[in-house]
């Protein structure tokens, strides 16, 4: 897993507060940006993460909307 969280352009934490070790640890290990997305507050950020605090749903309509609106 941290092999590939390397090689990740883009590594997403979905759903988990990041507390429960070791996948918790995973994110130290990404090779491009790190988003948390959670309807409560995350674990220890990595230095660089970007945290969303919002419904997991509702993040992903509007990410689903944006994309097929091409905007």
């Amino acid at each position: 897993a941290e092999s590939e969280a390397h090689h990740a352009d883009l590594f997403l934490a979905i759903g988990t507060s990041l507390t429960v070790y070791p996948a918790a640890m995973l994110p130290q290990f990404s090779g491009g940006p790190v988003v948390s997305v959670n309807r409560g507050v995350t674990g220890e950020l990595v230095r660089g993460m970007e945290s969303i605090e919002r419904d997991i749903d509702e993040v992903f309509t509007e990410v689903r909307n944006i994309l097929s609106h091409g905007s």
